[in-house]
């Protein structure tokens, strides 16, 4: 499962061997170098243009074993979960995925701490045993289109970026979050 989420997420990111800089950091096959310059570090990784495809290859691999990816019984929802866990961080999709599950009322709460394990997954699979999965599918990606919009929101209240800059990422968001199954 985990190769054609990749596949899709590498397609939607155009994601080469080119170190992209437009937004200030240094990209290269969708990591930011200098958001992940130490883990990088360890690879022998200095600079954006070190980064390889088996350096890419280890990085997503490991993103998608500490979000249980491959736990859940979605493709569509571990698609989501994880494109929005590299693009937004791990306890951001984490953290929506578990007030998702809890709008559905479960019979204990989950602690929303956008940690994805054993407790997150059980109460995830007793949603799917109790309610359609295209339900909760349907509200993560509602949620995380409405997360991205508070962060254009609050970026364009604090001009980070031009309205240009701003509508090019509502785009890329709004491609990114869907159903991709279909």
């Amino acid at each position: 499962m985990l190769d054609k989420i990749l596949s899709i997420i590498y397609i939607n990111e155009n994601i080469n061997d080119e170190v992209y800089t437009e937004d200030g950091f240094n990209t290269k096959y969708g990591i930011v170098f200098e958001k992940h310059q130490d883990w990088l570090a360890e690879k022998k990784c200095y600079s954006a243009e070190d980064i390889t495809v088996y350096i890419r290859d280890i990085f997503y691999m490991q993103k998608a074993n500490k979000m249980n990816i491959d736990m859940i019984n979605s493709f569509d929802l571990a698609y989501n979960v994880f494109d929005m866990g590299i693009n937004s961080g791990q306890k951001t999709s984490g953290e929506l995925l578990q007030e998702c599950i809890n709008r559905f009322n479960v019979i204990t709460k989950l602690k929303v701490d956008g940690i994805i394990g054993a407790k997150t997954i059980r109460a995830l699979n007793y949603v799917f045993s109790c309610y359609e999965k295209e339900s909760i599918i349907d509200m993560f990606i509602e949620a995380r289109q409405a997360k991205y919009f508070r962060i254009l929101a609050h970026k364009r209240e604090n001009e980070e970026f031009s309205d240009k800059k701003l509508m090019d990422f509502l785009e890329s968001w709004r491609r990114r979050s869907r159903r991709v199954s279909k």
